[in-house]
């Protein structure tokens, strides 16, 4: 529970933060402008057009405190539940490496469908036009159906686990060494 406070917490403190370089990002690559242009276009108010750094935040801030809440609390719980039914106090590197994937899967599916509303809700910024989560999230259902949500969740997925099978094992026993200094 404390696990999943903290770092449900510090996903949602960095989300008012990269949340206006992610527009900024989204825009480079969607309208192929420099970092320079995409800026402008964020900051710089445009006469009858909205802007905002702050478009697509409520499904930002809700998948980084959420996600990052589920991936820590996952990996702690998967290497508990491992070391516990091996009767050990803690998971084998390996073991760790299968945690820190299975988490990192976990997460990437349960927030997929909000990175994928973040980037539409961004990319409908360009045109001017400021839509709620909401509205995008119908008007997405309504296109696509749940596949709306999830278009290019496969490569993600193949991404997500192989990192999370790396940083959070090596997050681990860097600690472990650390304090055993």
């Amino acid at each position: 529970q404390t696990i999943a406070l903290a770092s449900s917490t510090s996903g949602g403190v960095i989300a008012f933060f990269t949340n206006p370089f992610l527009v900024i990002k989204t825009k480079q690559q969607i309208m192929t402008w420099s970092f320079r242009k995409a800026l402008l276009d964020t900051i710089r108010p445009t006469p009858g057009k909205s802007r905002s750094i702050y478009v697509g935040f409520a499904p930002h801030f809700v998948m980084e405190s959420l996600g990052r809440g589920v991936y820590v609390s996952a990996y702690e719980f998967f290497k508990k539940q491992i070391a516990n039914n091996q009767g050990r106090v803690s998971c084998t590197t390996q073991e760790r490496m299968l945690c820190a994937g299975l988490s990192g899967f976990l997460t990437c599916s349960l927030c997929f469908p909000l990175d994928s509303l973040r980037s539409r809700l961004i990319a409908s910024s360009l045109s001017g036009q400021i839509v709620d989560p909401i509205s995008m999230a119908r008007t997405m259902a309504k296109e696509g159906g749940h596949k709306a949500f999830f278009r290019g969740f496969g490569v993600t997925a193949l991404r997500a686990g192989p990192v999370a099978a790396t940083v959070l094992p090596v997050y681990d026993k860097t600690l472990e060494w650390l304090n055993s200094q």
